[in-house]
């Protein structure tokens, strides 16, 4: 990745997305690791289901965790005190 890209052209915010189930965040890890090898200057933020939130605090090169309660949410999706929260 980083030999198609100089220093003016990397990502300096970068957001990954996986809520889905422990499983797949898990094995989204070594993405994280390998985009902060490539980019160490650049601030990572994880936007995770808020259960597994505490997992990704443990990751170093995770520098913000957005929790998110997509699986409550999705029960109510269009009520109003879940659009407020969203």
């Amino acid at each position: 990745m980083t030999r198609y890209m100089d220093q003016q052209t990397r990502m300096a915010n970068i957001l990954f997305i996986k809520t889905s189930s422990l499983g797949d965040v898990v094995h989204h890890m070594p993405a994280l690791t390998d985009a902060r090898k490539a980019n160490p200057d650049a601030t990572f933020s994880w936007l995770v289901e808020e259960a597994f939130a505490p997992l990704i605090r443990l990751h170093p090169a995770a520098d913000k965790v957005i929790p998110v309660a997509w699986r409550r949410w999705r029960k109510s999706l269009y009520a109003s005190t879940t659009i407020a929260k969203i």
